[in-house]
């Protein structure tokens, strides 16, 4: 279908190396591919987990901040009936923070290329934990709302 009044001229197709005018030509983006990384492949990302296993050893998930969080869930349950605002707390604030930091620390170890996960992926224990631990602050909350709502009728 043609337009009225003519047609449009041909778009010229560019691709994203091309120097711009006047330019030296393309330059070195750096990072996976460039200099002093193993490439294998035409792609520019090269032979990454190779490279990256030869230069230290494998990381692992944060343990200590999985068992702090394995430990948040029965202290919010036993706290619940001692203190329900303090195990509202625990379970729904505290619990979040932990799985923040925990999944922040295992996606810096992902994105170093040398993170070994467990059998079952550790950022799944964190987030079952957390819903666990979650779900306690959240009844513990409804059941002070029963009670606080108790003493106006």
């Amino acid at each position: 279908m043609r337009a009225a009044g003519g047609s449009l001229p041909p778009i010229k197709k560019q691709s994203l190396y091309n120097a711009p005018p006047g330019g030296s030509g393309p330059k070195d983006p750096g990072g996976p591919g460039g200099p002093g990384w193993s490439s294998g492949s035409d792609d520019g990302w090269g032979d990454v987990g190779a490279s990256l296993a030869t230069k230290g050893q494998r990381s692992s998930p944060p343990a200590a901040l999985i068992v702090v969080s394995a430990a948040i869930v029965p202290f919010t349950f036993w706290l619940g009936p001692i203190n329900r605002i303090a195990a509202v707390l625990v379970g729904m604030f505290v619990g979040v923070a932990m799985l923040g930091v925990t999944r922040l620390l295992i996606n810096s170890r992902i994105s170093g290329g040398r993170y070994a996960d467990w059998s079952i992926s550790a950022a799944h224990v964190a987030t079952a934990l957390f819903v666990a631990g979650w779900g306690i602050g959240a009844f513990s909350m409804w059941i002070l709302a029963i009670e606080f709502s108790r003493r106006f009728t």
